[in-house]
């Protein structure tokens, strides 16, 4: 919270409470994102519950349930994945240690999806019986968050795992959220 760690002012975060609190996920979720490996950054439990309940509750993990969604209710199943290459910028930043830089780049990835969603609206698609354009615009949208979750395999490898899990032949929504809101 704006001062150095320190057992003698009492400070002192403990990594095994946020794991035993939020799992191993949000931890290297919050502490490669949001602390730079380069410099001192600042931690507070505000921040860390801002940064799971806002971007891996909403921004991921309500991406990945409302797709799956979309998906399975208009019968997509997903059999031509595209093959996946590293954006160069991605990778040199990786090759850096830039990690905090290289998850940024990723989230926006992350939230350029959402916002697609919201622009190519393919609930509207369905009702105006659109079916070759929806199955197009669902298609880009998988091979879009197959991209982001290749991209975030390093950093978050479980959630990662049931990302692939999910979008793979016949797409089925998590019966859990990836990140249940706390």
């Amino acid at each position: 919270n704006g001062q150095k760690m320190s057992k003698s002012i009492g400070n002192v975060v403990d990594p095994l409470e946020v794991l035993e609190k939020h799992g191993t996920e949000a931890f290297r979720y919050f502490f490669l994102r949001h602390i730079d490996t380069f410099a001192d950054s600042d931690f507070t439990w505000d921040k860390f519950e801002d940064a799971y309940n806002n971007e891996l509750a909403n921004d991921l993990g309500n991406l990945v349930q409302r797709l799956a969604t979309l998906c399975q209710k208009n019968g997509f199943v997903y059999t031509d994945a595209t093959e996946i290459k590293l954006p160069a910028e991605y990778a040199k930043l990786m090759d850096g240690f830039r990690f905090k830089d290289a998850f940024d780049f990723a989230w926006g990835k992350v939230q350029e999806i959402n916002k697609k969603i919201d622009d190519k609206k393919p609930w509207v698609l369905k009702k105006e019986n659109k079916e070759e354009e929806l199955f197009l615009v669902l298609k880009e949208l998988v091979d879009d968050i197959t991209e982001v979750n290749r991209l975030l395999s390093p950093f978050l490898p479980e959630t990662s795992k049931r990302i692939s899990e999910i979008f793979v032949n016949e797409i089925v929504p998590p019966e859990q959220p990836l990140f249940p809101k706390k």
